[in-house]
């Protein structure tokens, strides 16, 4: 069966993308959007539901959140 295969896959994207979304939400001024096509979603919106199954939160409140808690740079 390639199922456990495609479960790392998964897990080895999302260890992958999720610490450099956040990141750029971070460390940059990129929109969502722009942010979303540099990390290779074809979509916003799907880079908005992949973050927010993670994070249980959107990136924009991400973002928000953390440049009021802890500043930008």
């Amino acid at each position: 069966s390639k199922q456990p295969i495609k479960l790392l896959a998964k897990t080895v994207i999302t260890d992958c993308l999720l610490p450099e979304a956040k990141r750029l939400l971070i460390h940059t001024p990129q929109s969502v959007k722009q942010i979303a096509l540099q990390l290779g979603f074809e979509e916003a919106m799907h880079f908005n539901k992949f973050f927010k199954k993670q994070q249980n939160t959107t990136p924009k409140a991400f973002r928000e959140s953390y440049l009021a808690a802890y500043g930008a740079g």
